[in-house]
């Protein structure tokens, strides 16, 4: 607080108690690019620098067609404890879809040891998952933006359907829900692959070219893992994904007295108790319990209790929605979304509500 006239120096120490980092959550942006991407704005250094800055603990850094360790980097720039950074590669064929793959092991050769998809044939994107899975063993693959110069548009995807087999896999562990606050289809496309079988954990990205460009901090990942960064290693990170612990963040977190991604099993009924949480500037105004894709529950403001029943096997997803952007860090609206809760009545291996997508 104060003024300062011109030429007048002062030193301020700041220190952060923000209601984040969430115990038994980290905070992580799977998306975001610097220098070593040709479209990538800003240099290494100043990625990890906003990454910190925001809040982020986990940095992946997946530039295109590139493996840049940026790990190097985090003990000059002063940021040990502060980030960690995840190894990794944004696998960008045009006729076949954008691709993160992570997390990697430092490579030999041309762009770091990164897969030079331009230099083989490949027949099918199957063919290019099992590549990728070949060249690194216990990768996650992410479907990124997958209606916008993503893997579903590449096969003509249409909820149910997919016109060019060729084009399309099943092969995928994460699919991009949030992409610099867009969310609507990319959304409903994930809903529908779930509840057709295609079990996968939605993140939420920045996909940021620029220093702010893409709502760093905004537009993220919870992961449920310890939220210090020097706690990481590519294991915890793979067992994250295994179980699909995920939560999207637009602005909200979502406290849940059931880890989002966990299989329930047996009728119940199963009370899941939910807490919006968020900044005061940032308000969340409902609650919803969606079970196979369709909306079931709304509640007003930020707690409910929902009951998870069904009459066979289902999915539940949990939605937080703001009718008042976040000014002024966005004009958007405040959103969140939880990974599905699998209900197994029978303890016999979950089924889809859905029929299989037909190719």
């Amino acid at each position: 607080s104060g003024e300062l006239t011109a030429g007048e120096e002062t030193v301020i120490d700041v220190t952060l108690a923000a209601a984040y980092p969430l115990d038994g959550w980290m905070m992580g942006d799977p998306h975001s690019h610097a220098a070593p991407s040709g479209d990538g704005g800003i240099p290494m250094e100043d990625r990890l620098l906003v990454a910190a800055s925001v809040g982020v603990g986990l940095h992946f850094g997946t530039d295109h067609d590139h493996i840049a360790d940026y790990a190097p980097l985090l003990t000059p720039l002063g940021l040990d404890g502060l980030l960690n950074t995840v190894l990794a590669d944004e696998v960008s064929p045009p006729p076949r879809g954008h691709v993160n793959a992570w997390p990697l092991e430092p490579g030999q050769g041309s762009n770091g040891g990164a897969w030079l998809w331009w230099e083989r044939e490949i027949q099918s994107t199957d063919e290019m998952f099992a590549a990728l899975r070949a060249q690194h063993p216990g990768v996650v693959l992410q479907m990124n933006h997958p209606l916008d110069s993503g893997v579903a548009a590449a096969a003509g995807w249409s909820p149910g359907n997919v016109n060019d087999s060729g084009r399309w896999t099943e092969d995928f562990d994460a699919v991009e829900v949030l992409n610099d606050g867009q969310h609507e289809d990319y959304f409903a496309f994930w809903l529908d692959t779930i509840n057709r079988g295609i079990l996968s954990a939605p993140v939420g990205v920045s996909d940021s070219h620029r220093h702010l460009a893409g709502g760093p901090g905004v537009n993220i990942t919870y992961l449920h893992m310890s939220p210090d960064p020097s706690a990481y290693s590519p294991d915890t990170l793979r067992d994250v994904m295994r179980r699909r612990a995920t939560i999207v963040s637009f602005g909200v977190f979502l406290d849940m007295d059931i880890v989002p991604g966990t299989t329930l099993t047996g009728a119940g009924p199963h009370t899941l108790t939910v807490t919006a949480r968020s900044p005061s500037w940032i308000v969340v105004d409902r609650l919803l319990l969606l079970q196979d894709g369709v909306e079931v529950a709304r509640v007003d403001g930020v707690e409910a209790t929902f009951t998870l029943s069904a009459l066979q096997d289902a999915s539940f997803v949990v939605i937080a929605e703001g009718d008042s952007p976040m000014t002024p860090i966005t004009s958007g609206l405040p959103w969140a979304a939880s990974s599905a809760i699998l209900l197994d009545l029978a303890g016999d291996g979950w089924t889809a509500p859905l029929p299989a997508i037909a190719r």
